[in-house]
């Protein structure tokens, strides 16, 4: 009796459990990343290059951040690989109201810009046209996120 109650307990907390959406996300390098709000899209430093700028390379790195995690970040933080609506800053102008809904994930700060990532699988419910293919990563000052 005692362990039907119980399994019956158990199914109940992972139905409960699955049903929650979760503040964090999980890089594939295992770096935890809290849920944060983009407020100001204007804030977007969409050509900065984090490959030029060692030294942002190695606050990255020194938060734990591994050297192929580091490598993916900065080949998609750029406004190439992002949704064909956001490759143009004057596109991008027209739908930042549109950007502020997007699930997004504070992987790091440096200097003062915030790195978020921009999870493919958190953003299925928002326009079509703004689902990224894959993972993406926002580079942002500091004031455009909460």
């Amino acid at each position: 009796m005692n362990r039907k109650i119980f399994l019956h307990a158990l199914l109940l907390l992972l139905c409960v459990l699955s049903s929650c959406k979760s503040d964090y996300y999980v890089l594939t390098d295992g770096t935890k990343c809290k849920q944060v709000k983009i407020i100001d899209p204007g804030e977007l430093y969409s050509t900065y290059c984090l490959a030029k700028s060692p030294r942002d390379q190695q606050t990255l790195l020194s938060l734990g951040i591994s050297d192929s995690q580091l490598l993916e970040i900065c080949n998609y933080s750029l406004e190439t690989s992002y949704p064909i609506v956001l490759t143009q800053l004057e596109q991008r102008e027209k739908l930042w109201d549109q950007m502020k809904k997007y699930n997004a994930y504070l992987v790091g700060n440096f200097s003062d810009k915030c790195l978020l990532v921009i999870p493919a699988s958190r953003n299925k419910k928002i326009p079509k046209y703004l689902i990224p293919e894959r993972d993406i990563y926002f580079i942002m000052g500091e004031a455009g996120v909460k």
